[in-house]
């Protein structure tokens, strides 16, 4: 320990008593004050006569208690102090900074310290509001940033109540907005502690929101430091209550000098005095989120506008799409109607042609030739089957674009299956079929036209005749399901493959080959049966025959 002798205490007692700098002089082992000057007393708030024979430690001079013992082990190590911060309490319970430096000294023989104490708190206050402006700008920054990065409205939001409940350090922040239907008001964003109660579903009355409106005139907040004591809580104690507000700081929503909504803070937990800069950084925010809330909706627009020039370029093309699919069936469908056309109205003709070629060939140019009955049969024949190929045709376009007229009437279907059983017998026997059938009495009957509906029932059984060898037996049968009179016609013939297809245009089975035809039967069975408002379907696998039904709505009145 290095000591320094205590100079003469006459000749410099007048400049240590009226030194500006606060000196003291206390024993090292137990910091009992053994000498203090004027300024230290005007530091400390004692009287000379209170400090003198005390230790700091019975004064409580020392913030940190442990702070003495790190100044003595500095100064027992380095022999002097320079210049540290250390905080320290005065008589009226005040705390303050002080700037010490310290030397080992001997007084009267005892080991002693002399310190000097500079007041540094303003100093320190006005370094700590520089700081905490500088932190606050910070974070604003910071904040603005996050807020700002994020395009989508509900994030903004969320991110803005949780920082700003965070760097306020405060017990719930929320946004809330003005229901431009309803004037009502809705919490659109919230961050609360999970100590109190949420205000997330509470719906504000319109006649509030309108008297809240009111009292915003410019972007300044309000601040109520005790809301039980505030005139503007006064109506609101169920609020207040049900929500535990006990201070609040509110900043208003403006954009574009209309007002959207509050950016709100509560403390919940006791009354609460807000600083100057809090409202200001409330202030700030508040205007962020209006900025944040006008690039979200310029993104919304601009999103909306991509969203509906894509769409409309995919409908386009789905038109564009939809209709070269059309021209290439369309083509597809002309390749194969000129294919059979040429094949199956050119063989009865071909027919036709070789049968007078030689009746010609047998005979001399001058004689009358005479016409066996087999010839003139087939030759109509030949020609019934060209005219009902053609007939086809036209029956298909015309109830394709509806131009066939139906001469609609009760016709009850049991009746109308009989007769074409009854008129199919000749064609039956020639193909070596049997029929059974199973018509339901008392059905009730269908509006329809009955030539039309003979006709697509007459081409379902002349499609089982066409497509099966002879020998088939056919079914058919008649009764009610639900809402609807069904019709059945079932063979127990070779089957079909991709029944459904059957019932295009132009579409032929497999078992077609055992007779000629364009493809239409079907495909009219069809159009007939829709056009009364019913259904057609069909159910077949190869090998195990085929059944087609239709299905007509009841007669009413």
């Amino acid at each position: 320990m290095t000591s320094v002798a205590v100079p003469c205490r006459e000749h410099h007692a007048r400049a240590f008593q009226s030194s500006p700098s606060a000196i003291v002089v206390t024993t090292l082992a137990t910091g009992r004050i053994l000498e203090a000057n004027e300024s230290f007393s005007q530091l400390t708030g004692y009287r000379h006569g209170e400090l003198l024979g005390r230790t700091t430690a019975e004064l409580g001079l020392w913030h940190h208690p442990d702070d003495r013992a790190f100044m003595v082990a500095q100064l027992q190590t380095h022999g002097h102090l320079r210049n540290v911060e250390f905080a320290f309490r005065t008589k009226d319970d005040r705390i303050a900074i002080g700037l010490f430096s310290a030397e080992l000294l001997a007084w009267d023989g005892e080991p002693a310290l002399i310190a000097t104490v500079h007041d540094i708190t303003e100093y320190k206050q006005v370094q700590n509001q520089l700081k905490a402006a500088l932190e606050r700008d910070r974070l604003l920054g910071e904040i603005a940033l996050r807020i700002r990065r994020s395009l989508e409205l509900s994030e903004i939001l969320a991110t803005t109540t949780a920082e700003v409940r965070q760097v306020l350090a405060v017990d719930r922040v929320f946004v809330g907005w003005r229901d431009e239907k309803t004037d009502e008001g809705r919490i659109a964003a919230e961050s609360c502690d999970p100590r109190f109660p949420s205000m997330r579903h509470w719906v504000f009355p319109a006649d509030e929101v309108c008297a809240a409106t009111a009292m915003f005139t410019t972007d300044r907040a309000i601040a109520i430091n005790d809301a039980e004591h505030s005139d503007l809580f006064r109506d609101d104690a169920d609020f207040r209550e049900a929500f535990c507000v006990r201070a609040v700081l509110i900043a208003p929503i403006w954009q574009g000098g209309r007002f959207l909504g509050v950016l709100g803070v509560h403390q919940c937990s006791e009354p609460r005095h807000w600083q100057p800069y809090e409202v200001e950084l409330l202030e700030k925010l508040a205007t962020q989120v209006a900025i944040a809330m006008h690039q979200a909706q310029l993104y919304q627009q601009v999103c909306g506008l991509n969203g509906t020039l894509e769409q409309q370029v995919r409908e386009r093309t789905d038109q564009l799409q939809q209709r070269l699919a059309e021209l290439q069936e369309l083509s597809e469908l002309k390749d194969f109607f000129l294919q059979a056309v040429t094949h199956d109205l050119r063989t009865p003709i071909v027919g036709m042609q070789l049968l007078l070629n030689n009746l010609l060939a047998k005979h001399p140019p001058e004689e009358t030739i005479a016409l066996p009955r087999a010839v003139v049969e087939r030759l109509r024949r030949s020609s019934g089957q060209q005219l009902e190929m053609l007939e086809r045709l036209l029956d298909s376009h015309a109830l394709e674009v509806g131009a066939a007229a139906l001469h609609c009437e009760a016709v009850g279907l049991s009746e109308l299956a009989a007769a074409v059983v009854s008129d199919f017998q000749p064609t039956l026997a020639q193909n070596e079929a049997t029929v059974q059938v199973h018509l339901a009495a008392d059905l009730p009957t269908v509006w329809a036209d009955p030539l039309q509906l003979r006709r697509g029932l007459e081409n379902l059984v002349t499609n089982a005749l066409k497509h099966n060898p002879p020998g088939l037996t056919l079914t058919l049968t008649t009764g009610r399901e639900g809402p609807q009179v069904r019709c059945e016609v079932t063979d127990d013939g070779v089957g079909l493959e991709n029944v459904e297809a059957l019932f295009e245009r132009y579409v032929r089975g497999k078992g077609s080959r055992y007779q000629a035809g364009l493809g239409l039967g079907l495909y009219l069975c069809r159009q007939i049966v829709e056009a009364h408002g019913g259904q057609i379907g069909a159910h077949s696998e190869p090998g195990a025959g085929a059944q087609f039904w239709f299905g007509l709505p009841i007669a009413h009145g």
